[in-house]
């Protein structure tokens, strides 16, 4: 069960904004919650993962305001 201040969703986009990565999560009732990382640590989540940006779309993960977690 989730923590009450913790969002679950699927990730649905992610956008590049110079220095700034923004993981879009779309929660169950159709909310959307952006997630911002800076350049350097998205490349380590998707070393981490071992993936492409591209493959992060579709992947259920929970937000708690300062880590994103995957779900599955």
């Amino acid at each position: 069960m989730d923590a009450p201040d913790q969002t679950s969703g699927t990730i649905t986009g992610i956008s590049a904004h110079g220095s700034i990565v923004v993981v879009f999560l779309t929660t169950d009732d159709d909310g959307i919650v952006p997630v911002h990382f800076d350049h350097r640590p998205f490349g380590w989540l998707l070393e981490s993962e071992q993936c492409t940006p591209g493959e992060l779309i579709g992947r259920h993960a929970a937000f708690d305001g300062e880590v994103l977690r995957f779900e599955d």
